[in-house]
């Protein structure tokens, strides 16, 4: 292996593995954003249930 190969296959493992973090982070991020929204849904539902079973 001459060095420039050497070189070139540390740029492509350095940019993988960036690109990895970049992706897992980003995914948990919306993940969170997710969680939340589904929250909200769930929270909303159970108001209105209990507006409806107050009203019924």
């Amino acid at each position: 292996m001459s060095e420039q190969q050497i070189f070139i296959l540390a740029i492509t493992l350095i940019l993988c593995v960036t690109v990895a973090i970049t992706t897992s982070t980003s995914s948990k991020k919306t993940n969170e954003l997710y969680r939340v929204r589904m929250a909200r849904r769930a929270a909303r539902k159970r108001i209105a249930e209990r507006k409806r079973a107050s009203t019924a």
